[in-house]
């Protein structure tokens, strides 16, 4: 009897048979639906956060290595002092398979597997594992028309269908409608 992981396998090669698809970063293929539009060898090469990366307690922008496991919440850039928020992450360098699979979540919302599961791992980690609320950043209502759909809100609810934390939607409002990211030009 074939196992629900051998479906799936015997079900990706199909597709990568019938339907394949270029790797958005190195263009061979990709061969997995959970790796998105990046191949697991590019996806390999990312730069993804462990958890053991030295970081600014605040913002999550890395740090300068050398620091002492028991000193790490004491790292500070300083440049988020008078930011609003208590605390920030990413769950990679913005490179490679993960730059490639947000650019693809501006154009569509579909969350690949792998990019979903680096989310909630990264959100099982100190500060975040303390969180109590997912707020999206909003986008402008006239980009958000354009779009069709908020790429961050499709991020919060699939990490709140996980997490079981709330989303709130409606709690920041977009009022200037900044310039277009260069890969959405």
């Amino acid at each position: 009897m074939f196992g629900a992981n051998t479906v799936s396998s015997l079900y990706d090669a199909a597709l990568a048979i019938a339907y394949p698809q270029s790797c958005a970063v190195c263009e061979g293929s990709v061969e997995s639906r959970c790796d998105g539009v990046a191949c697991a060898g590019c996806w390999e090469e990312t730069r993804v956060f462990s958890g053991n990366e030295t970081l600014c307690w605040k913002c999550g922008t890395l740090a300068l290595a050398g620091v002492a496991d028991e000193q790490r919440a004491e790292v500070r850039c300083r440049r988020c002092d008078d930011a609003a928020f208590t605390a920030a992450r990413a769950c990679g360098l913005y490179q490679g398979a993960l730059r490639a699979a947000i650019i693809e979540l501006k154009r569509a919302p579909r969350l690949p597997r792998r990019l979903k599961q680096l989310m909630i791992e990264t959100g099982r980690r100190p500060p975040l594992n303390r969180a109590t609320l997912i707020v999206p950043v909003p986008l402008h209502p006239q980009r958000e028309q354009e779009r069709g759909f908020n790429q961050a809100a499709v991020l919060a609810r699939e990490l709140s269908r996980e997490t079981h934390l709330p989303v709130a939607e409606n709690c920041l409002v977009r009022i200037e409608n900044t310039e277009r990211h260069r890969a959405g030009k």
